[in-house]
């Protein structure tokens, strides 16, 4: 039997293996492709994965952030409540930065520590019935009515008369005097504590507060200060009854003195709150003024010199203060002067509720 060779058979079954083989290149290709596509996602979703742990961790350290600003404006905030009004009220109390950079003064220049002197008993205790009583008295400046008087001290020889307020700036007195002025009632000197000190004293008579003195006054021999000084403010509180209060002297360098304050039997300072005592509310130590003008008042000059410095004086403030403020001490709240009368016992007598001065 003869064998035949079949060509077209041969050829089909050729094609199906290299179609096989193409099946299988295109399986592995697929299988490949798909491979890589997992491959691919998987690291884009690892990626994704490490951008929202980063932006997690950069919202973490935003929020904490934003609250530790949060939490030092808020510390800010209170300390700068907190410290404002002392620091308004140091400056106001204790110095005018202004003044002091502006004024150059010979009495500024002496800084030494003062030695303070042993005497620690200086004021008198005694019960004086008059002192805060009225006085039948009035004298009219630039049309000004100054027609408000009371005893604030007296002794053997004499009725010293304060006036009952302090003396407003219109009626020229203090600018007369050559002193400076601002506002309603500051009175203060560009040149020394020793020139506000000796016009507060009228050391040298000074003609300007004569203007206080009626001519039945100048007649009978009375005087006239631009302030109380220390010792007799003192003594006439203690008078009153009041706790009392003492003071002692510290000596500069140049032999000049400052004073102390302090209640009696206890160690003396310079400066003596005493807003919580009776005699706070009493207008003799502490006077009212005209309510119009009251932002315009801080106090008034005592003519004693302080111990804090040698261009210091003792004041008086309406917060219930005995003070001290550089001599060229000027702000929106002034330190204003307030007069007294020395008049002779002889010329001054008691007529009801009143005392009227007489020739």
């Amino acid at each position: 039997m003869d064998y035949k060779y079949d060509t077209d058979n041969e050829e089909n079954e050729d094609s199906k293996i290299n179609s096989f083989k193409d099946d299988l290149k295109s399986t592995e290709k697929n299988e490949k492709n798909q491979k890589n596509e997992k491959i691919e996602k998987n690291e884009i979703r690892e990626d994704n994965l490490e951008r929202n742990d980063s932006d997690n961790s950069f919202i973490k350290i935003n929020k904490d952030s934003a609250f530790i600003i949060a939490f030092l404006i808020i510390i800010i905030i209170r300390i700068g409540m907190w410290g404002g009004d002392f620091l308004r009220d140091y400056f106001l109390k204790n110095d005018n930065i202004q003044a002091q950079t502006e004024i150059v003064a010979d009495d500024q220049k002496d800084t030494t520590e003062l030695k303070q002197e042993e005497i620690i008993s200086n004021t008198e205790i005694e019960n004086i019935e008059e002192i805060g009583d009225i006085v039948d008295y009035e004298v009219t400046i630039n049309d000004y009515q100054l027609d408000s008087w009371r005893i604030f001290y007296s002794d053997d020889n004499y009725k010293y008369v304060v006036y009952d307020g302090v003396l407003p700036n219109t009626i020229n007195i203090a600018a007369k005097l050559g002193l400076e002025t601002d506002g309603a009632y500051s009175v203060f000197s560009k040149v020394s504590k020793n020139d506000l000190l000796n016009k507060l004293k009228n050391n040298k008579k000074e003609e300007a507060l004569d203007y206080l003195l009626t001519e039945d006054l100048q007649e009978i021999g009375a005087q006239v200060k631009g302030g109380i000084d220390i010792e007799m403010w003192l003594n006439s509180w203690n008078a009153k009854g009041y706790t009392p209060l003492d003071y002692t002297t510290m000596t500069f360098s140049d032999g000049s003195i400052g004073y102390n304050i302090g209640k009696k039997g206890s160690t003396s300072i310079n400066m003596l709150d005493i807003s919580s005592e009776e005699g706070f509310n009493d207008s003799l130590y502490f006077p009212k003024v005209d309510k119009n003008q009251s932002n315009d008042y801080y106090g008034y000059w005592l003519a004693s010199p302080s111990s804090l410095g040698v261009g210091y004086l003792i004041t008086i403030t309406d917060d219930g203060s005995i003070a001290n403020n550089f001599h060229g001490f000027y702000s929106d709240k002034g330190i204003g002067i307030r007069p007294v009368i020395v008049i002779p016992k002889e010329n001054i007598e008691k007529q009801g509720d009143e005392w009227e001065i007489k020739k």
